[in-house]
């Protein structure tokens, strides 16, 4: 549906369909000016421009299952909602910001800005990820905006802004886990933007200078959260801990949020220390500077072994594994399992723990299976018992390799492709009857969302005619 010449077009819009291909260009608002009434629906089985010089306000409910692109300049809806509901990964593009009330996100495939998306109302999770990868393209929340439904499997994997004052959790996460932190804010000039990261914003030198002169002796090298004001704020930062990126936690009580300032960590306080060594937040003094924050300790002895990362790849030489710990004692022992199957394991090596306080290790299988090996760490520290790392499967089979994380999948899983050729591909994963469940497109590396499925192994068909066996528990 094409509006060109129409300069002036009132719509109360109520259950207008247009059953196109995903990949038509079903909605086209050039220079037209479309209202969607209270109470009235429009459908988009496609893609929906709003041309510059258009206008297009949503009183009601918009779904987009295609891309949305706005060129136009926009008022700011007193209600409507805009829902995107594809198969297939959306996008948001465009020359001008998307100023929306409500939204859902409701495509496991995700949703990806390339222009600002705008909300005042409230963004409901259903299902799939934001992914806002810029500085630029951020979700905003204005003032008055409010989320629900934020999960592991649905929340915003990059940059989120938010206006106004008072105590907001932002809804970040790395595209695996929702990894939240909050803001108090007594004053926020224009917005403050906030970024979640795993690894470490790096640096190791501990100064008095904080808001509690007490420094800090450790911080967590496995997250941070970047945040920053878009001109200037004051308020409290809350930090929460969990058993996804954190250090593993001993004692609650010398703990602090950490932050780096420079080249140095500061103490920032550790205000409302609240549940145990597996879960619970602690909260800062007030604050009116900013950078990366973080988990702290004031004693070493709270924050033990971690396994910061851990990749397995293939090499021309063999299967490469690669992992990164901090906090570490000369005991620990790694030992290398390897499985055909995911379910029965044997050794094929040990790696002695060097004691550190960072650690960086690599075994190399050189005689891997084939087609597929699954790896794990079994970690074995002094005192305590054995735990392991989460799998890693390698594929040794035709050119290049896949690697598939976790196994077993339980509501995503990770697709990292070492061969180039096979990059803007299309592949496809079936049922064990051959029935197709999803497609995506090759990349160097690719999150899928498998809430949608039911228990059972799958099969992933890959373009240069290898297949891959994955299992969702």
């Amino acid at each position: 549906m094409s509006f060109k010449s129409i300069k002036t077009l009132g719509l109360g819009l109520t259950g207008v369909c247009m059953a196109l291909s995903a990949s038509a260009q079903v909605f086209y608002n050039n220079g037209a000016e479309i209202f969607v009434n209270t109470g009235g629906t429009m459908q988009v089985n496609g893609d929906m421009t709003n041309a510059s010089g258009s206008t297009f306000t949503n009183n009601g409910t918009v779904t987009v299952t295609g891309i949305l692109t706005n060129n136009q300049t926009m008022a700011a809806p007193t209600t409507g909602t805009l829902t995107f509901n594809g198969t297939g990964a959306q996008t948001v593009n465009g020359s001008a910001p998307y100023l929306a009330k409500d939204v859902v996100i409701n495509n496991p495939a995700g949703v990806t800005l390339n222009t600002p998306l705008v909300v005042s109302g409230n963004m409901t999770f259903t299902s799939g990820d934001i992914v806002a990868a810029s500085t630029t393209t951020p979700v905003t929340f204005t003032s008055t905006g409010t989320y629900s439904g934020a999960s592991n499997s649905s929340h915003v994997n990059g940059y989120v802004v938010k206006e106004g004052t008072g105590t907001f959790s932002y809804p970040v996460g790395n595209g695996t886990s929702l990894q939240k932190v909050d803001l108090n804010l007594s004053a926020n000039g224009t917005g403050m933007r906030v970024k979640y990261n795993t690894g470490s914003a790096g640096g190791n030198n501990y100064t008095t200078t904080g808001s509690d002169a007490t420094p800090l002796a450790v911080y967590n090298t496995g997250e941070y959260w970047d945040m920053t004001p878009l001109t200037t704020a004051t308020g409290a930062v809350t930090i929460y801990w969990d058993n996804v990126n954190n250090i593993t936690i001993t004692s609650t009580s010398s703990l602090r949020v950490a932050h780096k300032s420079g080249a140095n960590w500061l103490n920032e306080g550790g205000l409302n220390i609240t549940g145990n060594t597996t879960a619970g937040n602690v909260t800062s003094n007030p604050v009116s500077t900013w950078s990366p924050f973080t988990l702290g300790a004031t004693s070493i002895t709270a924050l033990p072994v971690h396994l910061l990362d851990f990749t397995a790849k293939a090499t021309d030489k063999g299967s490469l594994l690669e992992w990164n710990t901090v906090s570490e004692e000369e005991q620990t022992r790694y030992t290398v399992e390897r499985s055909a199957d995911a379910k029965t394991y044997s050794s094929i090596g040990t790696v002695q723990g060097l004691g550190e306080s960072k650690n960086s290790y690599s075994f190399l299988d050189e005689q891997p299976l084939s087609p597929v090996n699954y790896y794990r760490l079994r970690i074995t520290e002094p005192g305590a018992d054995a735990t392991y790392s989460p799998v890693r499967l390698v594929r040794h089979e035709g050119k290049g390799s896949l690697t598939v994380s976790p196994v077993p999948a339980h509501d995503y899983i990770m697709l990292t492709n070492s061969n180039t050729a096979l990059n803007g591909k299309t592949a496809w994963i079936s049922d064990l009857q051959g029935r197709s469940v999803l497609n995506f497109t090759i990349a160097e590396q690719v999150r899928l969302s498998t809430d949608h499925l039911a228990a059972g192994m799958y099969i992933v068909h890959l373009p240069d005619g290898q297949n891959l066996k994955i299992i969702k528990d």
